[in-house]
């Protein structure tokens, strides 16, 4: 459990008009605040921090129309996302240590893997890469790449598959390949456009993506496109009946970390249970899911630190202290809860 960082970076440079990308190929996310550029040269000096191991960048010869870029970048903990849309071009790549994952928007990206072409399509198929040498081109296209940490994607496969075995057994972080975005009704494509919409909905306030643990959502759906075969198949529900004492285990866990940031792949790596087992417990035995759990109980700590505090406290210092970081949602969840502001309750307490 650490604390979140989020910075969001934008491209540089002068507006252009907007027929010149046209609308299919606007960004995955950051759409409205990235501006375009068109100077090669600080195109591939940017791209070039992004993408460890780039080698070689040019644009297709003969294009008469001008070389065209926009691209935005989050970064939250040690996820970084980049989206970006561009005029065609030839790239190639030496081995590097970085691991990965390109989902297409719009357009086409053909990269030639192990001496074959693979095509990304929207909708379609991305590609995982680890670090091995390529080379490729692209249509004018628009994408999203995920450069991902292979030591949490362990971590998280192994909450999410039982053990550290199921997960090397499953992920398989050593090889580059193609991966499907549509497994039977689920589609990839789909949730990571909502993935996108979410940055997007906090663009003027991106610290707001710590609360939502959204790089624990997206790793965890990493994992389940690298294994797809592990998730996507019938599977008896586990009776809950039997996980009554390592719930309280967990709960006495979780109030014991209060301060501390708490998703779903902590409880899982805490308790060896699915999410979904997870969330069936918690309802039947407490008739909530397990953050709406932690919510609660934070908002009972909280109240509990006011009502004795000193008068050196502050709501913003108990608060923090009991694991709320947004304050304007807090007050409002607070207030909701127990009829009051906490600066009321606060009140109550340094003046008796």
């Amino acid at each position: 459990m650490k604390s979140a960082s989020v910075t969001v970076e934008r491209s540089n440079g002068p507006m252009l008009p907007d027929m010149v990308l046209p609308q299919r190929f606007a960004l995955p996310f950051g759409n409205g605040a990235a501006v375009a550029q068109t100077s090669f040269l600080d195109y591939r000096d940017n791209i070039t921090a992004i993408m460890a191991g780039l080698d070689d960048l040019s644009v297709f010869r003969g294009r008469q129309a001008p070389f065209v870029t926009r691209s935005v970048k989050v970064q939250i903990n040690d996820l970084t996302l980049t989206a970006s849309a561009n005029t065609p071009l030839r790239f190639r790549m030496k081995e590097s240590s970085a691991t990965t994952l390109t989902i297409p928007f719009a357009g086409e990206i053909r990269p030639t893997l192990d001496k074959q072409q693979v095509v990304l399509q929207p909708g379609r198929a991305g590609v995982f890469l680890v670090g091995d040498a390529l080379y490729g081109e692209t249509d004018t296209r628009a994408a999203l790449m995920l450069r991902l940490t292979p030591e949490r994607i362990l971590r998280t496969a192994a909450a999410m598959l039982g053990s550290a075995e199921d997960a090397a057994r499953h992920v398989h972080l050593k090889h580059s390949r193609p991966i499907a975005l549509q497994h039977g009704a689920v589609s990839f494509d789909v949730v990571f456009r909502q993935y996108c919409q979410i940055i997007d909905q906090f663009q003027q306030q991106p610290a707001a993506l710590e609360a939502l643990m959204l790089d624990d959502a997206i790793y965890r759906t990493v994992v389940m496109m690298l294994a797809p075969n592990a998730f996507f198949k019938a599977a008896p529900d586990q009776p809950s009946g039997k996980h009554g004492h390592l719930l309280k285990d967990l709960c006495e866990h979780i109030r014991a970390n209060l301060a501390h940031p708490i998703g779903l792949t902590d409880m899982e790596l805490f308790t060896r249970l699915s999410a979904r087992t997870l969330a069936r417990v918690f309802q039947e035995k407490l008739g909530c899911s397990p953050m709406a759990w932690v919510q609660e109980q934070r908002l009972l700590l909280v109240q509990q630190a006011l009502q004795r505090a000193q008068a050196h406290e502050t709501v913003t210092s108990i608060a923090v202290g009991c694991g709320f970081t947004r304050m304007g949602a807090f007050g409002a969840l607070y207030a909701r809860r127990f009829g009051e502001r906490p600066s009321q309750t606060l009140k109550r307490a340094t003046s008796s």
